[in-house]
């Protein structure tokens, strides 16, 4: 079993406005990072020639505080190895930094900007998939089907606790 991850925030502006400038300017740099770590599996893509996402059509989950956020709305969705490797990176280095200063570029929000759900070693999760869990976690609360790193659960729905790493 492995870890789908989707994060989800509202920027401030559109994304080709000064604003939100710092934070356009540490995508490329925190994907690398993510994807330099032996946690990482892989992330979705946009294929440059056709504008489509790998795993599926990108969209706004039926629970968005906001209906058309238009091009403010900035999600990522990716697989881990674990929920630990998420955590590490997610709390370290250039993502770290910019989690810290989201309040210059991001709304605050409403919603969890963060879940993750387990998928088999074989599956793909899909932008559908990630929108129907924000509203489940966003309706009800972490629990098995989507949870974060403060109420967690194993692959098999138990609650537990994340494992946190000294490095």
């Amino acid at each position: 079993m492995r870890i789908a991850f989707m994060t989800m925030v509202l920027l401030k502006a559109e994304r080709a406005s000064p604003a939100v400038a710092g934070f356009m300017e540490r995508i490329a740099g925190a994907f690398a990072a993510a994807e330099a770590l032996p946690g990482f599996v892989d992330r979705a893509r946009v294929d440059p020639a056709t504008g489509l996402y790998n795993w599926g059509v990108r969209g706004v989950p039926s629970t968005f505080p906001v209906p058309d956020p238009g091009d403010r709305l900035a999600h990522t969705l990716s697989v881990w190895r674990d929920l630990e490797s998420v955590a590490q990176y997610s709390y370290r280095g250039l993502h770290a930094e910019a989690v810290k200063r989201r309040g210059d570029w991001c709304v605050p929000p409403t919603w969890p900007t963060y879940y993750a759900w387990w998928i088999a070693d074989d599956a793909w999760p899909t932008w559908e998939e990630g929108y129907r869990r924000f509203d489940r976690i966003h309706r009800h609360g972490p629990t098995a089907e989507a949870f974060d790193f403060r109420r967690p659960y194993t692959a098999d729905g138990t609650p537990t606790t994340l494992k946190r790493s000294a490095t």
